[in-house]
């Protein structure tokens, strides 16, 4: 997987506009271009929401909120946008039940 700057900085700067404490970031992986948005602003319940979009040639998005006891909404998890997401969603997963 390879991290990429592009769109990086101006999705930042759009999650603090709105208001969100959060980082997002572009990666590749494969022939395809990724990005992942982490933040946990405007929740009730101690929960991490992650939206993972992937560009060309699928262009496909979706939300997965974490909760503190480490249980996750479900998502089909057999797409390999979701294969190579992982990796780097379990990361942030372990760190935040684990504090």
């Amino acid at each position: 997987m390879q991290m990429t700057a592009l769109n990086t900085k101006k999705i930042n700067k759009k999650l603090k506009q709105e208001g969100f404490r959060g980082w997002s970031f572009e990666y590749e992986s494969v022939s395809k271009r990724y990005c992942l948005s982490i933040f946990d602003d405007h929740n009730p319940e101690d929960e991490l929401v992650f939206f993972l979009h992937v560009f060309d040639p699928t262009n496909i998005s979706h939300a997965v909120r974490v909760k503190k006891n480490g249980s996750e909404n479900t998502v089909d998890k057999k797409h390999q946008f979701y294969v190579d997401a992982e990796k780097i969603v379990q990361k942030f997963v372990s760190d935040f039940v684990a504090s």
